[in-house]
């Protein structure tokens, strides 16, 4: 199992534009991208010929530019962008990170000539795809009214007191192309799972990739599952647990992700803390089947826990929550958890 880790380290900062890296290889179904920002810095517009794309806002305000509309957005927000949709990202007055997941692997198209630089405090900023010759628009840096003249390059941009702009959308609706999402813990007796409404440009588009929001409370679980036709995209945006990936048991924490191949088993479990995945599937649509019998009930405080794939019988493990030293005992309908003081065999001496 590999744990991708968002991180502001890696390449240098340009004067004026993001740096984005691709940590893993992941698969040409489904990758992910880290975006880093330094205050004021920009990704000019572009679009995905054939993959739909989810940016989510690990940190740091924003405004997120697409095709015909303006978005402010915050910490812990998803945008959805459809394939073949315009989009763009300034970062506001501060350090921004953002986790771009495309599904299948993008083709990337940058979008010239629409971005300007402000003749008063040279902040260049992007324009959406819809920009018109002559339009009068607002630095979001330093609210220096200029007009905009369409020039071979870019916009130029003069200072002006003629007229308004348009205004920015600053709640969590959904402008033409593309939906907005928030990130909050919920309260339910099982994880609880939110498609976020999400509209598109070409409505008879079958969608390329799904997000799907999960809420945890504490010590709650998902339970062994895999998708046949879809690579899957685990980010935890809040809390930490365990991640099951066939025979791999691991920690995650906030701000790491797992890539997981078509076909392979996974679950999760909640730590002691309300933990939020964003979990992305593509393609879709998705076939999810249950994989039965890799899970037992502690006899001490009763925790349900996935196990791995290669989960043996007589296997000594120890109950996350209570820490009670358990065996197992495999049975037809899963493993039965009894404690323990044996000392754990290897798994070459219990086969």
């Amino acid at each position: 199992m590999e744990i991708i880790k968002a991180s502001r380290k890696g390449k240098e900062f340009s004067d004026r534009h993001c740096v984005s890296e691709t940590p893993s290889s992941g698969g040409s179904k489904i990758i992910l991208r880290f975006i880093n920002f330094e205050p004021w810095q920009s990704m000019h517009m572009q679009r995905n010929a054939s993959s739909d794309t989810i940016l989510y806002f690990v940190d740091g305000n924003a405004y997120a530019l697409l095709r015909d509309g303006v978005m402010l957005v915050g910490p812990k927000e998803a945008v959805y962008v459809p394939k073949l949709s315009s989009y763009g990202i300034l970062a506001d007055e501060n350090d921004l990170t953002v986790v771009a997941i495309h599904g299948p692997s993008p083709i990337i198209e940058q979008i010239p000539g629409v971005q300007f630089q402000c003749p008063e405090c040279g902040l260049e900023a992007p324009l959406t795809t819809d920009t018109t010759n002559g339009e009068i628009n607002m630095c979001p840096r330093c609210e220096t009214m200029v007009k905009l003249t369409k020039g071979p390059e870019r916009f130029l941009a003069e200072k002006t007191t003629e007229g308004t702009t348009r205004e920015t959308t600053q709640d969590s609706g959904t402008l033409p192309e593309s939906g907005i999402a928030s990130f909050e813990s919920g309260s339910s007796s099982e994880p609880t799972f939110t498609d976020p409404q999400t509209s598109s440009e070409q409505p008879h588009e079958q969608p390329q990739i799904d997000m799907t929001i999960i809420n945890f409370e504490p010590w709650q679980s998902m339970p062994m599952q895999r998708n046949v036709s879809s690579d899957t995209m685990l980010y935890i945006v809040r809390g930490q647990g365990i991640a099951f990936v066939e025979d791999d048991e691991q920690s995650v924490k906030e701000n790491e992700a797992i890539h997981i191949p078509t076909g392979s088993a996974y679950a999760l479990l909640a730590a002691d803390n309300h933990m939020i995945v964003m979990m992305a599937q593509g393609p879709i649509p998705v076939e999810i089947s249950e994989v039965k019998g890799f899970e037992y009930f502690c006899p001490a405080c009763g925790l349900e826990t996935p196990v791995t794939t290669n989960t043996w019988n007589d296997c000594i493990t120890v109950c996350p929550r209570c820490n009670i030293k358990l065996q197992l005992k495999k049975t037809e309908q899963g493993f039965l958890a009894e404690e323990t003081t044996e000392k754990a065999p290897t798994q070459a001496e219990a086969q």
